[in-house]
Order: structure tokens, then C-alpha cells, then sequence
């Protein structure tokens, strides 16, 4: 008797779990509808069009690479845990790591255009991080110094700045001092990792270095939770945000 209840109980969990999946997935779905209502209406016909062109790439690659290979993954190190394996499952991180970042390498050689990666304090440049020990595609560029690197675009005039975290911390504002330099008429752009008017230890970025950095554009990592556009003086900048949550506290 005992035993034919614990497994309804499992039963029941399993439908439980099922169903929760399935009602979250068709949120999602309604979700990814209704945006594309006033999305439409802000970039108009020609955006939209552009827009679907993308995500018919982007859409299957994503769906992928969190619910594809980190769903085999968690399945392997919750089964390897539960059991007391704990070696196997650490053997399972090590291999994952490598193979994710591999398979993201050869997904970032598929873009038709040049892409740019700042490490940051999570992910240091080191002579030993899969940064310098990879071989990654041509079109990608590392930026591997905490000095300002500038990669030119002629063709597109078009200059991009960027830089890296050589440890887990960085005490002093990358932008102190700096000043975008390029012919008239260029679009000078820049890749940080670091925070804006934060007092940590993870660059942190002065609103007045932004102002006079001279940039167009500075594209910024490390706040996970999208900034909207925001501007210092000339300069536009912004943090993206992540596409998924890393945590309950992130969406």
C-alpha cells in the first residue's frame, strides 16, 4: 500500500511539473505576441522586417542553448549528485564548459559581421581562460588588455574601443582620461564591463568620464537588468541586460 502511494506521489508530481512547464511556455508565447505590437509601431514596416529576418536565426539558436544542452546538463549533475557521484558530476562541468563555449564560438563564426567581447569580472582574460586558450573564428575580436584597445573600420568608419578584466576586481574608472580619437565624421563606439556610478570594485564608470569620453555609442556590461537608453553629454549608452535570468531575482 505504501509503496502504490509513493507512486502516485510521483505520478502526480510528474503531471505537476508537466503542467507548470506547459502553462509557463504559453505565457511566454502570449508574452512574445504582444510585444511585437508596440514594436512594430516604433521601428515601423522595414524594422519589423529586418526584425523577423534575425530571429528566424536567432530564435532556433536560443532555444537551443537554454533549453537543449543546459536541460541534459542539469539532468546529468542533479542524477550524478543524487547518487553521491559527486566526482561525475564535476567531470560533467568541466567537459560542458568547453564544449558550450565551443559551440557558441562556431555560432559567433556564422554572423556575416564582426563581434566584439569585453571579459569581465566573472570571465577574466588570463592566459589560462578559454578567452586565450580557444581558437575562435576571425570575425570575433577579444579584447584582452584593461588598457583601451581601438579596432578600425574603414570601410564603415567606424571605430570600436574596448577592454578587459584581467582579475576578478577593478578599482579604477577605465574611461579616466580617455577621449575617442578618429577622423571627422567617424562613429566611435566602445565594449565595458564595468558599473556606472558604482563604488565596488567593478569598474566603476564616472557619469562625467562617459560625458567626455567622446564616444557615440558605449555598449555596457555587467548590470543585468536592461537600463534603457541613456545619455552623458554626447554619448549614448546603455546595458542590454540578459536575455535569461540568472537567478528568482532576474527576469
Amino acid at each position: 500500500m505504501a509503496q502504490m502511494r509513493g507512486q502516485r506521489g510521483k505520478r502526480h508530481g510528474f503531471l505537476h511539473g508537466a503542467l507548470v512547464l506547459t502553462a509557463g511556455m504559453a505565457v511566454v508565447k502570449v508574452l512574445g505576441a504582444l510585444f511585437k505590437v508596440p514594436l512594430t509601431y516604433a521601428i515601423g514596416e522595414y524594422g519589423i522586417g529586418l526584425f523577423n529576418l534575425a530571429y528566424h536565426f536567432y530564435g532556433p539558436v536560443f532555444t537551443l542553448a537554454t533549453a537543449g544542452f543546459p536541460l541534459a546538463v542539469a539532468q546529468l549533475v542533479s542524477e550524478s549528485s543524487s547518487l553521491g557521484r559527486w566526482n561525475d558530476a564535476r567531470q560533467v562541468k568541466q567537459v560542458a564548459m568547453p564544449l558550450f563555449l565551443g559551440v557558441g564560438a562556431l555560432g559567433l563564426g556564422a554572423m556575416a559581421c564582426p563581434v566584439f567581447i569585453a571579459p569581465g569580472n566573472h570571465d577574466p582574460y588570463t592566459s589560462k581562460s578559454l578567452y586565450a586558450t580557444l581558437d575562435w573564428p576571425e570575425n570575433v575580436h577579444i579584447f584582452s588588455t584593461e588598457s583601451l584597445e581601438i579596432v578600425e573600420f574603414p570601410m564603415l568608419k567606424c571605430a570600436v574601443w574596448g577592454g578587459a578584466f584581467a582579475s576578478p576586481h577593478r578599482e579604477e574608472d577605465p574611461l579616466a582620461g580617455f577621449q575617442a580619437q578618429g577622423p571627422e565624421g567617424w562613429t566611435k563606439l566602445a565594449v565595458l564591463h564595468g558599473e556606472v556610478e558604482g563604488g565596488g570594485a567593478y569598474a566603476p564608470i564616472a557619469k562625467s568620464s562617459i560625458a567626455g569620453s567622446g564616444l557615440d555609442y558605449l555598449a555596457l556590461g555587467h548590470i543585468h537588468q536592461y537600463s534603457g537608453l541613456q545619455r552623458e553629454g554626447n554619448t549614448f549608452w546603455a546595458y542590454p541586460g540578459c536575455p535569461e535570468g540568472r537567478g528568482f531575482d532576474e527576469t
